[in-house]
Formats: C-alpha cells, sequence, structure tokens
C-alpha cells in the first residue's frame, strides 16, 4: 500500500518549473495521514491515530523567499536560485496561495499590487531597504509624521507600486492602503531583504555639499528605477506623476538638476539606427551624451 505517494500526488498542485519542492517529515506524515483518512472514509472504517498525531499537531509556518519554514524549506532559494525566475510570470504569494499555503482571502487591488512587486528587485542598499521595511511594516507612523528624508522614501515606494499615482489623492493615503494588504507588505519585505543580502556593490550617499541635492536619499553603486530617481529628485508628484515620463532627460528645478535617462548597450534589434544615441563614458568625471533630437534647451 502506497499510500503516502498517493496523497502527495492528489494534495500538492504541479509546481511551476523552476521550483524545487523538499517534503520535510512532519509534512509528508501529514499527507499520508490525509490519504488514510480517505481511505479509511472510502472503508467506513475507522482511522487509526498514530504514528501521526504528534506530527499534526506540529506548527507550520509558511515558507519564505530566503529558504525558512518550520519543518523544512521549500523555497526555491534554498540553494540561491535567481529569483527572477519566480518574477518573470509569478508571484510568492499567488504561488504561495495555488499551493494552498495561506488562508486569508485576497484583499480587492491585490494582484495589481502583485505585479508591482518585480519592480522593487533592484533594491540593494541597506539605507532604503531599511527606509522601505519601516514604510511596509504594521506600525508604520503616517505620512504627515516622518522627517523630509523619509517622506522622499516614502514617495519613491508610492510610485514604485503606482507610477501613475494609482488614484490617490496624497501619498499618504496610497501607503496607508497598503495597511489591509498584510501578504503583499510580507512580500516586499522578502524581496528587499533578499536584495540587500545578494547585494553586489557597496553603496556610497552622495556628498554633503550639493547644494540643492544636499541631503537627497540617493546614493552611487545603488540601483533605481526611473520612478524612484524622479521622485528622489523631487520631480515626481501627483500633479506630474512618472508613469507618464516618456522622455530622456528631465529637468528637475526643486533640485537644480538635469536627470538623464540613458540606455548604454543598444542591441541593434532593439534600437533603429536614428535613436542609437552615441552615449558612454569619456573618463569618471565626464560623459559623452547625444541628445535626442526633440530635446530643447529649455
Amino acid at each position: 500500500m502506497n499510500h503516502g505517494s498517493q496523497g502527495l500526488a492528489e494534495l500538492l498542485p504541479v509546481p511551476p518549473s523552476f521550483s524545487a519542492v523538499r517534503a520535510s517529515q512532519p509534512a509528508l506524515n501529514v499527507c499520508r495521514r490525509r490519504s488514510l483518512e480517505r481511505a479509511a472514509r472510502q472503508q467506513n472504517a475507522p482511522l487509526p491515530r498514530r504514528p501521526y498525531e504528534t506530527a499534526l499537531d506540529t506548527p507550520y509556518q509558511v515558507p519564505q523567499l530566503n529558504g525558512s519554514s518550520a519543518g523544512g524549506s521549500m523555497s526555491p532559494y534554498s540553494e540561491r536560485r535567481d529569483i527572477n525566475e519566480v518574477y518573470a510570470n509569478h508571484s510568492w504569494t499567488a504561488i504561495l496561495r495555488r499551493a494552498g499555503l495561506v488562508d486569508d482571502p485576497a484583499p480587492e487591488g491585490e494582484g495589481d499590487l502583485l505585479k508591482r512587486v518585480s519592480s522593487l528587485l533592484h533594491v540593494d542598499d541597506p539605507d532604503r531597504v531599511k527606509a522601505y521595511t519601516l514604510l511596509l511594516s504594521d506600525d508604520c507612523p503616517v505620512y504627515s509624521e516622518l522627517d523630509l528624508r523619509m517622506q522622499t522614501y516614502a514617495t519613491m515606494l508610492f510610485f514604485s507600486l503606482w507610477p501613475k499615482g494609482g488614484g490617490f489623492t496624497s501619498i499618504g493615503s496610497g501607503l496607508q492602503s497598503l495597511r489591509v494588504h498584510r501578504q503583499v507588505r510580507n512580500e516586499l519585505r522578502q524581496v528587499l531583504a533578499y536584495g540587500v543580502e545578494t547585494a553586489m556593490h557597496v553603496p556610497k550617499p552622495l556628498g554633503l555639499d550639493l547644494g540643492p541635492l544636499t541631503g537627497t536619499p540617493l546614493a552611487v553603486h545603488a540601483h533605481y528605477n526611473a520612478f524612484e530617481l524622479l521622485a528622489a529628485l523631487r520631480w515626481a508628484s501627483l500633479k506630474r506623476v512618472p508613469g507618464n515620463f516618456r522622455e530622456g532627460v528631465a529637468w528637475c528645478p526643486d533640485t537644480q538638476t538635469d536627470a538623464l535617462f540613458v540606455t548604454i548597450n543598444k542591441d541593434a534589434k532593439d534600437f533603429s539606427e536614428n535613436v542609437r544615441y552615441r552615449d558612454f563614458a569619456l573618463s569618471e568625471q565626464f560623459f559623452h551624451w547625444e541628445s535626442q533630437n526633440r530635446t530643447s534647451a529649455a
């Protein structure tokens, strides 16, 4: 009789191609017991309680992105696989829901937020991870109580999740709406922790004597998306959302800064000849930027 194998085949969904499932002994016992329960009901027979009674009473924790869980690891990252394998077509919360490992119902709008989790896979500097993690915590202060630096981080996080504003009337109301999305916030915190743990560069904060840029929470050698940069440079607002930004250069009057967005490696199959601008580093201090045809001096 092979009730254990039959139980696993029937109870576990077909995993995504990238996953590596490793069942712990308590998990195997649960599957075997459920298989026995089903067989007992079919035979109208009493179900023996041992040796599964203790295993069934063992607390179980939902697997985490870093591979940790009570009773064994089911995460694809136990062998340090690339996190992009999950976020190519999925989200961690969606996978857990599919496997039946998350019981609470999905709040309205969870699917749209989960699609934005991948926009934060690049975050790799400790200061930003610490700030975002606080903003995603259960006891995060309201936006109006944050200092200017944290408000800037809040705006950067807001536009990463809602590049076109999400229909909110303020940054604070948008972040407050995340309170009901416990699973989304949990997944985002795991992604941030993973990013800083696997960072390949040591970030260097901007200098202290940069005029209007002084105090801007940006760092050299850190990775950002365009929405974060436009928010940090105070170009982005709910009246001028970064999701509508299409130019290669943005003049940011509040910080007296020109932000140049450059694609260094322009593959011929992705870029036509008339937009393969000659952009390259001349030295540590100078960069050669060829302006677009529609760029004006104003």
